[in-house]
């Protein structure tokens, strides 16, 4: 089941990345991505508590939103070039259950010539931050929406209570690159 949910999320994500666009934000925010976990090892976005009402998000990260996304009683708040990492801008997207945060996502789009070089770098970063962990390749079809997509995961646990993770992947759709997606959240 959850399997499937996480299926459908990155798929509502690429699509709601392909309709809505990108816009131009000057003031892009320096991704500190040694900001990724608390001290006690649960991960989290920077000092953002799990749970979180979308006011004190805003309020915390200093970044606007726009109005939600609703479906099946999820609200998603996103936020265009919201940051920048290795001079790639990246949208932020913050969803909750319930008016309670338990996702983070940051979703960059690299040229396709830095492609290869962004996401080599933001491995190697992670792998240096985090621990090197395994990865794997994942593909799903969707005949009913004419949808294929293919991903390349890693996969970080909280060693203590196992209910944070943090994920990195890239995603092409169709055969087409979308995204890079890095991805922090809670089990809950």
């Amino acid at each position: 089941m959850r399997k499937a949910a996480a299926v459908f999320v990155v798929i509502i994500s690429a699509i709601s990345m392909l309709m809505t666009g990108c816009s131009g934000r000057e003031n892009a925010k320096s991704l500190e991505m040694d900001r990724l976990q608390s001290d006690t090892g649960a991960f989290q976005f920077y000092d953002l508590e799990w749970e979180s009402d979308p006011i004190t998000v805003q309020e915390t990260l200093g970044i606007p939103f726009g109005q939600p996304d609703t479906a099946g009683g999820f609200q998603i708040y996103r936020a265009e070039n919201a940051y920048t990492w290795n001079n790639v801008n990246a949208s932020v997207t913050c969803e909750y259950k319930s008016n309670k945060l338990y996702t983070v996502t940051l979703l960059f789009r690299p040229e396709e010539i830095k492609r290869e070089e962004f996401w080599s770098a933001i491995k190697e970063e992670l792998f240096n931050q985090y621990g090197t962990v395994e990865g794997d390749v994942q593909s799903s079809t969707s005949d009913k929406l004419n949808i294929s997509t293919e991903s390349e995961n890693y996969l970080w646990k909280d060693q203590s209570s196992g209910e944070t993770m943090m994920s990195v992947s890239e995603l092409e759709v169709n055969g087409e690159f979308q995204y890079i997606g890095l991805r922090v959240y809670v089990m809950r």
